[in-house]
C-alpha cells in the first residue's frame, strides 16, 4: 500500500466549487477534490498511474517508481498566462494535469506557483478618471442612438451605452476588485464603445465618429497601462 498525498490549486477562482475526479488504471474512481483542498489517501502497489477528470479535461499522471509509501502529487492547470493564450491553452484536454513532486514541494505548492496569476490576483482600485471617460463615452452613444431610435443599429448603439454606464456604476461601486477581473471587464467595454461607434457610423458626422474611436482606444490605452502604473507604485512603496 502506499499513501498518496494530493494538493489541486486553480488560479483566479477558476471552478472553485467544482470536484476534480482520479481514478486508478483499472478505471477505479481513486477521490474527489475540490480547490484548494488537500488530501491523504490509500492506493494499492499495482496502481501504476492515475487518470484525472474535470468536463473534458483529461490527463493521465504515472506514478513514480519508488519505495517511498508516500507519493505526492499536485494538481494544476497548465497554460500561458497572458490575455490571449490563456483562452486557447484551456481548450487543449490536457490543460488540466498534474505531477509527482518532492514533500517540500508538495509543501509549498499553492496559488504561488502561478506566478503571473498570483500577480493578476491582486486587488486594486477602481481607477476614476477610467470611470469617468467611459460614462462620458456610454452617454455619448447613448443620446446619439435616440436621434433615430426607429433604426435598429440605433437600439443596439443605444443598449451598449446603457449596459457600459451601469458597468461603471457597479464598477464604482465595489470599490475593489480583482486586477484580472477589472482589467477583462474595462477592456471589454472599450471594445463595446468601437463596436458600438462603427454601428453608427453609417449615421452620424463624420468627425464626431472618429472622436468617439479615439476616446474608445484612448479608454482601452489608460486600462492597460493601468497595471504597469500600479505594479511601479507598489515596487516603489515595498523599497
Amino acid at each position: 500500500m502506499k499513501y498518496l498525498n494530493i494538493k489541486l490549486a486553480f488560479p483566479y477562482n477558476w471552478y472553485q466549487y467544482r470536484r476534480v475526479k482520479l481514478y486508478d488504471n483499472n478505471r477505479k474512481l481513486i477521490t474527489r477534490i475540490i480547490n484548494l483542498e488537500e488530501k491523504v489517501i490509500t492506493i494499492n502497489d499495482d496502481v501504476k498511474e492515475v487518470t484525472i477528470k474535470l468536463d473534458f479535461f483529461k490527463s493521465k499522471i504515472k506514478l513514480p517508481t519508488t519505495s517511498d509509501e508516500n507519493v505526492y502529487l499536485i494538481l494544476y492547470l497548465n497554460f500561458r498566462d497572458s490575455f490571449f493564450t490563456k483562452y486557447i491553452d484551456t481548450l487543449k484536454r490536457e490543460c488540466l494535469t498534474g505531477k509527482f513532486v518532492s514533500k517540500e514541494e508538495f509543501n509549498d505548492f499553492n496559488l504561488d506557483f502561478y506566478s503571473i496569476a498570483k500577480d493578476k490576483a491582486r486587488k486594486v482600485n477602481p481607477n476614476i478618471k477610467h470611470l469617468l471617460l467611459g460614462s462620458l463615452i456610454s452617454s455619448i452613444l447613448i443620446i446619439t442612438g435616440f436621434k433615430d431610435f426607429s433604426n435598429g443599429y440605433y437600439q443596439l448603439a443605444i443598449f451598449i451605452g446603457i449596459f457600459s454606464l451601469v458597468s461603471m456604476i457597479i464598477i464604482y461601486l465595489q470599490k475593489q476588485l480583482m486586477y484580472y477581473d477589472y482589467k477583462s471587464r474595462m477592456i471589454s467595454t472599450g471594445l463595446a464603445f468601437i463596436l458600438a461607434t462603427a454601428l453608427l457610423n453609417n449615421h452620424i458626422a463624420f468627425y464626431f465618429s472618429c472622436i468617439l474611436i479615439v476616446l474608445s482606444l484612448f479608454f482601452v490605452y489608460l486600462v492597460f497601462n493601468y497595471s504597469n502604473i500600479n505594479k511601479k507604485e507598489e515596487t516603489l512603496t515595498n523599497e
